[in-house]
């Protein structure tokens, strides 16, 4: 099996650099574009399905890249970009200098410790990997998926499935408008191409 993934287009609030994991917008135009190249290159592959987050910004981008073709988009939600809480749609900047107690706490522990009203980064993490190792088991016998998420759930994701472990996270940027993929056979997984040009 090849599971390709993608990172949702660009929105404004990657323009405004703003943590927004939870908050549902959709693309920009920006993002409709890499939308539309991405489109221009899987055409040449031979998708079976299409999983994708079910948060508007990552099913848009689905939508797109599916263009006419008859291939189902199945909506997961536990492949949403973690919950950052009260620190939604704010800025590093401001996080630092407005709540820099609960900042301090989290850069201590960030596996661990929860954002403000939001999720910790293993509760995240685990619900990545239950949500992957679930499609694994319930589309087994497919060739090609596709999955369209976030650059935090699709970086979880590898380091699960490369079983690199978590601490590894900060290690991997997915890119706008760019595909990685992973060959899986037996539940071992090879990273095969990342943040690939769709021009090669």
């Amino acid at each position: 099996m090849n599971i390709y993934m993608v990172r949702h287009g660009q929105t404004d609030l990657n323009v405004k650099r703003v943590y927004y994991g939870s908050t549902d917008c959709d693309i920009n135009k920006t993002g409709i574009l890499q939308a539309e190249n991405l489109r221009n290159f899987f055409e040449n592959i031979d998708v079976d399905l299409i999983i994708s987050s079910d948060l508007k910004r990552a099913y848009h981008t689905a939508e797109i890249i599916k263009g006419n073709r008859n291939i189902d988009i199945v909506k997961e939600k536990g492949l949403r970009e973690i919950n950052f809480g009260d620190w939604e749609n704010r800025t590093f900047k401001d996080i630092m200098e407005n709540d820099p107690q609960n900042y301090k706490i989290w850069t201590e522990n960030w596996l661990d410790i929860k954002f403000p009203n939001g999720e910790s980064y293993m509760e995240f993490a685990n619900r990545i990997e239950n949500a992957f190792f679930n499609i694994l088991e319930k589309y087994n016998n497919l060739k090609n998926i596709l999955i369209v998420s976030h650059n935090g759930t699709l970086c979880s994701l590898l380091c699960s499935a490369l079983d690199i472990g978590q601490k590894s996270f900060w290690h991997l940027k997915i890119e706008h408008g760019t595909y990685t993929m992973i060959s899986v056979n037996d539940n071992y997984a090879v990273l095969e191409k990342y943040n690939s040009d769709i021009n090669n």
